[in-house]
């Protein structure tokens, strides 16, 4: 069964200039994203799909394809990006594994561990998730008041209540033909691996890459 991966990496970030490819610990960050497909052996092509031939000619250096995206607009959900990849290659592969280019604690061998799950539980899509606070507990401001997002469940003490996890934000594995016929990342049949907070970060601003660098370091992350 051959599998492809494709990195979304459309130009124009506003918050972080340039974040697709600027330096983080001492490489291009989504060069990250680009080894840890390599190392896993996973893959018969690894894609960036961009809108920059400037990204697409550094990336070509990393061992990745350049696929020129035709539309890249701000808004534009990732999906579309992976759809027009896959349209493209229609037939020629059964699994698709969608990694974010900004994404520097992806490892092989959680990119093996998500493929295994796909395959072993029938899954159609499979992605990592990390276990955080309980929803019931959540709070909200609003109008000057602090309230309580589920009142209904303040004077409970031990509720039993379903853990709570949370998307990592790092890559997507799926089923080829069942997300063209339905074309979402995240279909009815979807199983997450759990990941240990620390393999977590998003990165929208300034703060989050530093903070993302020194949590890199501090783990001493390889691919």
């Amino acid at each position: 069964m051959a599998s492809i991966a494709i990195i979304p990496a459309r130009s124009g970030s506003k918050r972080i200039p340039d974040k697709n490819i600027r330096e983080f610990c001492g490489q291009p960050i989504i060069k990250y994203s680009i080894d840890a497909a390599r190392e896993s052996g996973l893959f018969d092509r690894v894609i960036v799909s961009t809108d920059s031939d400037r990204i697409g000619a550094k990336v070509a250096g990393m061992g990745a394809t350049y696929y020129k995206r035709k539309h890249a607009e701000d808004e534009q959900p990732m999906k579309e990006a992976v759809a027009e990849v896959l349209f493209d290659s229609r037939g020629l592969y059964s699994h698709a594994c969608v990694l974010y280019a900004c994404a520097p604690f992806i490892t092989a061998a959680r990119l093996r561990e998500g493929y295994d799950k796909l395959l072993e539980g029938g899954y159609h899509a499979v992605f990592p998730v990390w276990r955080g606070p309980d929803i019931e507990r959540s709070l909200f401001m609003q109008d000057g008041r602090i309230r309580s997002r589920f009142p209904e469940h303040d004077q409970e003490n031990n509720p039993g209540w379903p853990a709570a996890y949370y998307h990592c934000g790092a890559w997507f594995w799926l089923s080829v033909p069942l997300f063209l016929i339905n074309e979402t990342l995240v279909p009815d049949r979807s199983w997450g691996v759990v990941l240990d907070e620390s393999e977590c970060q998003e990165i929208d601003t300034e703060a989050d890459w530093r903070a993302a660098e020194a949590k890199f370091v501090g783990r001493g992350v390889t691919v």
